[in-house]
């Protein structure tokens, strides 16, 4: 019984992290607008949810339907209506510009916490495609 209140806590307070770092990135993320080629099925935010999504669910890009089946209200939170397909989360992960998204985060939390610039530091974690992009 203890263990099961364990693991109930557990995983509600990973959804609420995961919500909290959902609603950062929806704060901090401008969307490139793209003004070539046909309009993206999921937008640069999204994949990147999903990315940290997989990240901190230790999961591997093809785990991510079965993600998606078991946890549904994940769909919701990333505002999307169908699960991309592993290849396209590989595809896309690659073309992502993260040297851009950490110096966006940094700069919000400059602007918004007021931290120095010596005080601001990023654990980040490698995302790396299947295979390499053609």
């Amino acid at each position: 019984m203890l263990s099961q209140n364990k693991n109930d806590f557990k995983a509600s307070f990973v959804k609420r992290e995961i919500i909290f770092v959902f609603n950062i990135i929806d704060i901090f993320f401008k969307e490139q607008s793209y003004t070539f080629g046909r309009k993206k099925k999921f937008s640069d935010k999204s994949i990147l949810k999903i990315l940290i999504l997989l990240k901190i669910a230790k999961k591997s890009y093809r785990k991510v339907e079965n993600l998606f089946h078991n946890h549904p209200e994940f769909l919701s939170l990333i505002g999307i209506n169908e699960i991309p397909s592993f290849q396209t989360i590989s595809y896309r992960a690659n073309k992502l510009d993260f040297r851009k998204i950490n110096n966006d985060l940094i700069n919000w939390i400059y602007n918004n916490i007021k931290l120095y610039k010596t005080h601001a530091a990023i654990d980040a974690n490698i995302i790396s495609p299947c295979k390499p992009s053609r």
